[in-house]
Parts: C-alpha cells; structure tokens; sequence
C-alpha cells in the first residue's frame, strides 16, 4: 500500500502525524535480493537507474562522475 500496488480497502496511513500523501513523498523499495546485472558494464546500469530516475543524460553523467570520484571508484 506505501507503494501504492495495493489500495486499502479501509484504514489510512499515516506520515509525520499526518495523512500520507504520495504525491509529496517518494517512497522507494529495496528488495532483499539485490545484484547488477552482470553482463552490463556498471556504467550502463548507472544511466540505467539515471534514467529509472527521469535523470537527462548530462545529469546522469555528472551525477556519475560526482559519485564515482567521491567514492574514489574512477
């Protein structure tokens, strides 16, 4: 129901003592089983989710050398 798969048939739910409205929260969802995709190089799955994320391509690719350097990945 947070994700919004599922619509309640009674009850609400609430957040920060008030009524969730999912349209100012993004909620997300991380499933136990995580992994890339391995035949993928990881820069590929970063536009990937970049673009999972309404991302533009430069701010994808800014975003990614941000990270990647912050981390010290590069």
């Amino acid at each position: 129901m947070l994700l919004g798969l599922l619509t309640p048939d009674q009850g609400e739910i609430t957040w920060e003592d008030g009524r969730l409205d999912r349209s100012k929260v993004s909620i997300g969802y991380l499933p136990e089983a995580r992994g890339l995709y391995l035949k993928s190089k990881i820069n590929g799955q970063l536009h990937y989710f970049g673009e999972l994320e309404g991302m533009s391509r430069k701010q994808d690719d800014d975003a990614i050398d941000y990270w990647l350097d912050k981390l010290d990945i590069a």
